[in-house]
């Protein structure tokens, strides 16, 4: 099963091939990775639930990171997921 480090490996090396301009491009290879490091690389996007991302939220507030941030943290999952 694909697992969320491969998710993000695949979705940034696809699109590094200039379909997204530099910075987006690193904008979304740090959300990512934040992902990654709170939920594990290991973790089958299978089991990638609600609760999986309602505990990244909960994880992310206490690191003192603002609502918007971990919203745009979240749609760059969402858009990698789409993907």
């Amino acid at each position: 099963p694909l697992r969320l480090g491969q998710l993000r490996d695949q979705y940034l090396a696809t699109h590094a091939n200039g379909t997204i301009e530099a910075n987006t491009l690193d904008t979304c290879r740090l959300h990512l990775s934040h992902f990654v490091r709170v939920l594990g690389d290991a973790l089958p996007i299978r089991e990638l639930s609600l609760e999986k991302l309602q505990d990244y939220v909960n994880r992310r507030s206490k690191a003192k990171v603002s609502a918007v941030t971990i919203r745009k943290e979240v749609a760059t999952l969402r858009a990698a997921w789409n993907w």
